[in-house]
């Protein structure tokens, strides 16, 4: 089942994020649970973000958060995503195209021009899986660890 975060999801929501914050880019770079529940508590009931659930049997197996937000040189709206996650025993499965039509229909409801989705993992296949959906691979991310 797919739907939107509360406020209450938080803690569960943090459990993801902390699962998750291995597989990234961002793995060397601790993980502060306070800071990122601080970080929800203030972005969720915000109308510019969304947070979409994946639940099966009242534990969260899927999540994608994302942001709206105009062009620094156009007043037209885009959509990027924050973070998107699925327990590796879900991949593979209806549970990511599920979330990332949550994503686009949120992101349509909101007048995006143009919907993102970002790969930070090294993760060939997040890429493949993104343009089987009709994305298309636009330039490269390029990350350098300075001072870790």
């Amino acid at each position: 089942m797919i739907r939107a975060a509360t406020l209450e999801d938080i803690p569960k929501i943090t459990d993801l994020a902390e699962e998750m914050h291995p597989e990234g880019d961002y793995k060397n770079v601790p993980f502060c649970r306070e800071m990122y529940e601080n970080f929800l508590s203030i972005a969720l009931p915000q109308d510019q973000y969304c947070l979409f659930l994946c639940e099966k049997d009242g534990e969260i197996i899927g999540a994608i958060m994302g942001s709206v937000f105009c062009y620094l040189f156009s007043p037209l709206i885009q959509a990027a995503d924050m973070g998107f996650f699925v327990k590796k025993e879900h991949r593979g499965s209806l549970v990511a195209p599920k979330l990332v039509g949550a994503y686009e229909q949120w992101a349509a409801t909101k007048g995006a021009v143009k919907t993102r989705l970002d790969v930070s993992t090294g993760d060939t296949k997040a890429g493949a899986f993104y343009e089987r959906l009709g994305y298309t691979c636009v330039g490269g991310k390029y990350s350098k660890d300075t001072n870790l």
